[in-house]
């Protein structure tokens, strides 16, 4: 589970988005890295994930642009959520800004996620309900 994280450039749009695995780091253009999520459950799934995510990082360059998927994500673990907190912080000074996509409906991911995202210290990160926003 999650071995298979990935971080790869995929120049072809009809490139399938869905990830095989619990989380993905993608750089598909410029300096856009997709990131999507669906289960995070423990320190070393953080860990896979900061390492894809650099992997994304070292294509698309300083000065990314992380938009993240994490609308399938469900509540975290408090050893998870600090771990990821601070992976995050650790990712301030090689991103430009980050978008985090949430469920509405799932309010209890939501509000771990508001803390972590506070926690990291970087004000370019933002949340967001709705796609079209």
């Amino acid at each position: 589970m999650g071995d298979d994280a990935s971080a790869e450039r995929v120049t072809e749009p009809a490139a399938a988005f869905a990830p095989a695995t619990e989380y993905t780091a993608t750089s598909r253009v410029g300096r856009v890295i997709e990131i999507r999520v669906r289960r995070l459950a423990s320190r070393l799934d953080v860990q896979k994930l900061r390492d894809a995510l650099y992997v994304a990082l070292g294509q698309a360059g300083r000065g990314a642009v992380i938009c993240a998927d994490l609308r399938g994500v469900g509540p975290l673990s408090r050893e998870v959520s600090d771990a990821w907190s601070r992976a995050m912080r650790a990712a301030n000074r090689d991103i430009a800004r980050s978008c985090l996509l949430l469920d509405p409906s799932n309010v209890t991911f939501n509000l771990q996620i508001e803390r972590i995202v506070r926690c990291a210290g970087n004000p370019e990160r933002r949340l967001f309900a709705d796609v079209d926003e």
